[in-house]
């Protein structure tokens, strides 16, 4: 992803509809996750986690102050993308 189409997201439904749609599929497969397995699976495979961690990123990269940047993804997930 680049800093272009970070600024392009302009369809907050899309990514809402991504996000529910991962959600029911791990609901109909029965599966009850354990402690930060559902953060990790938030902030890895989708599009949502993928696009945080790249914010995330071009933030902390333009030296900007850690409070502004390290929200964005919580402590226990990687560090890079």
């Amino acid at each position: 992803m680049t800093r272009v189409q970070l600024r392009g997201v302009r369809r907050h439904d899309a990514v809402l509809a991504e996000v529910a749609d991962d959600v029911d599929c791990a609901a109909l497969a029965g599966h009850v996750p354990a402690a930060r397995q559902v953060e990790s699976w938030f902030y890895l495979p989708t599009q949502t986690g993928a696009l945080l961690r790249h914010a995330r990123d071009i933030i902390s990269d333009t030296g900007a102050p850690r409070p502004a940047w390290f929200p964005l993804v919580p402590t226990g997930q990687p560090e890079s993308s």
